[in-house]
């Protein structure tokens, strides 16, 4: 037997009926047993030349157990079993294909797997790549979610069995009519799978290149802000961060310095695993790089969100840890602003994650896509709030007279024009204001102004229209828009019907 790490405990950090989320910290880690599955794992699709022929990997197979799903209310287990876990499934089988499918069914001839007595159904067999058995706590700590590796494989050591505990207290059970829950809920539990899928401290040593022999020399001590971190140099993230950041010597992935497997914050705001208790944090490029990174999957990236922390910053934002407060995606004070990601208003605060950076952290009541947002905004008829409506956060300090505080408004942008000409069209109520370039733009009628970013800037990044999770893979991506299959409905298709 070798010993594995219980994977993050996340914490509970926003829902819709708070005001300012606090600052993510996961569980202390704890030692569980790990066993070794023997299993036939199909070879390495053919190769030609130095690249694997993408076209011959499947998609990855995920099979669940909720025997151990026993407490909670039955709307809570209701949700979890046909809402909640079966689109996060229906999207990492669309996002992650599989190097290495198993071509024989994951069996557990123990009594016991992860603690649980083993269920029925892996005592005869799953035809599965992945096998996840759940359970639920009521847990009076703040944590929601936990994971832990159970069984991996003979071979490539790939996970082939995991567990996710999910406490019944921090879970809130959605509705189609509040959307923001329940992606609040899929970031929270994506997470938690991709601990499953690799994101593992016990798993680091055990992962291959791109021909199926072992990675070496890619776990790497660096000195950061005069601070050792560990750095995972995985070739595919190395690069992709690279070109991210601009910076040809960046030496890895940065892992916080808390003894879990999580990338560093300050690097990594809004990605989820990182923040993935954070109404609106994104399924990174480099969620899904890592996954590559280990050997065992190939990504389809058109399932990335988009993402834009610190894109462009350079050496001097990320390998140095240099990153000046003055960086525009850093605040200072505790006015109002935009989040980074361009979705909700919200506060400046400085989480201890970020040490010593503050960055604007979302209030859900303002944020753009939340319907309840518009009673808690001046001038809520010149603004548009709600999920799939288009509407994005801006700034300003707009009032009838006199003088006003800094604060957000969501207002539906257009793009009009090329290159150079372009220009952003942000409505207004009836009034159609055309940010030409970025600073202050007064509005007929009012005192005060709205704050107009860069249009060429905007409009290559916010202002593309997106689905999100690019329809969690169970419809069509049309302008923005997701035109769902027959079964499936919700702005992300999110929803079974």
């Amino acid at each position: 037997m070798v010993k594995s790490l219980l994977v993050c405990g996340l914490l509970i950090v926003c829902c819709l009926a708070q005001t300012i989320p606090k600052d993510p910290t996961p569980h202390n880690t704890q030692e569980f047993d790990l066993e070794y599955g023997d299993f036939n794992e199909q070879p390495l699709p053919q190769i030609e030349g130095d690249r694997v022929m993408q076209s011959t990997y499947p998609g990855i197979r995920i099979t669940t157990d909720y025997t151990y799903l026993t407490v909670g209310t039955q709307s809570f287990k209701t949700y979890i079993q046909t809402q909640l876990i079966p689109a996060i499934v229906s999207y990492l089988k669309a996002a992650v294909t599989i190097k290495y499918p198993l071509t024989s069914p994951i069996k557990a001839t123990t009594s016991t797997i992860c603690g649980f007595n083993t269920p029925s159904t892996l005592k005869t067999g799953v035809n599965s790549d992945m096998h996840v058995i759940f359970n639920s706590v009521a847990d009076s700590g703040s944590w929601i979610a936990a994971t832990t590796l159970c069984m991996v494989s003979t071979g490539v050591k790939r996970p082939l069995i995991i567990n996710i505990g999910i406490n019944t207290n921090a879970i809130v059970v959605p509705t189609i009519s509040n959307p923001l829950t329940h992606d609040l809920n899929i970031n929270v539990l994506t997470h938690e799978f991709v601990h499953g899928l690799g994101l593992n401290g016990a798993l680091f040593n055990d992962f291959v290149d791109a021909n199926g022999n072992p990675l070496t020399n890619h776990i790497k001590s660096v000195t950061l802000s005069g601070t050792k971190r560990t750095v995972l140099d995985l070739p595919p993230l190395t690069t992709r961060l690279r070109n991210f950041y601009g910076c040809s010597t960046i030496p890895g992935y940065f892992l916080e310095n808390d003894g879990t497997a999580h990338p560093e914050n300050r690097f990594f705001q809004w990605d989820i695993m990182s923040t993935a208790g954070v109404t609106g944090s994104k399924i990174s490029q480099f969620t899904l790089g890592f996954l590559e990174g280990t050997g065992w999957y190939i990504p389809n990236y058109s399932y990335a969100e988009p993402y834009f922390f610190g894109q462009g910053e350079g050496c001097g934002f990320y390998a140095d840890g240099t990153a000046a407060s003055s960086d525009p995606e850093y605040c200072k004070g505790s006015g109002m602003g935009c989040t980074e990601v361009g979705d909700s208003g919200g506060y400046c605060v400085a989480p201890a994650a970020l040490e010593g950076y503050s960055v604007i952290t979302a209030q859900p009541l303002l944020n753009c896509e939340n319907p309840a947002g518009v009673y808690y905004t001046p001038f809520a008829n010149m603004q548009v709030y709600g999920r799939g409506l288009g509407s994005k956060c801006f700034t300003g300090n707009l009032a009838f007279s006199g003088t006003a505080s800094v604060t957000s408004y969501c207002l539906v942008p257009t793009c009009v024009g090329s290159g150079t000409s372009t220009v952003l069209q942000l409505k207004f109520g009836i009034t159609t204001l055309s940010c030409k370039q970025k600073g202050p733009l007064s509005v007929t009628g009012y005192k005060g102004s709205i704050n107009c970013p860069d249009p060429i800037a905007y409009c290559k990044t916010y202002g593309v229209p997106t689905c999100p999770r690019n329809c969690m893979g169970r419809g069509t991506c049309y302008s923005g828009k997701c035109s769902c299959n027959v079964g499936f409905q919700g702005t992300d298709c999110g929803f079974t019907i």
